[in-house]
């Protein structure tokens, strides 16, 4: 988000205070087995219906994955990303 720039021409990461935003890592993140039977019950149901991506595995961020596995649920913005390693996502 460094190259994005605001109408005045400002750097879009410090007028919007996104670069005072906390990154969370998720072995950090604990969120108990309420959170974890809900996210499990959520990819379980789409899972079914998102089909495999192939041919995506050389994008960057996901040079260090191992097993990847990417998948689409059809007409949704939602995203399956299996896999071992470490997952950098830029927006």
């Amino acid at each position: 988000m460094t190259n994005y720039f605001t109408i005045q021409g400002k750097p879009i990461v410090s007028e919007t205070q996104l670069d005072q935003m906390i990154t969370v890592d998720a072995n950090d993140y604990k969120g108990g087995t309420k959170i974890n039977t809900m996210t499990d019950a959520f990819i379980k149901k789409y899972e079914k219906l998102a089909i495999k991506i192939n041919g995506l595995s050389s994008l960057e961020g996901l040079n260090d994955v191992t097993n990847l596995v990417l998948k689409k649920v059809p007409n949704q913005n939602i995203y399956i990303i299996q896999g071992q390693g470490k997952i950098t996502l830029n927006g």
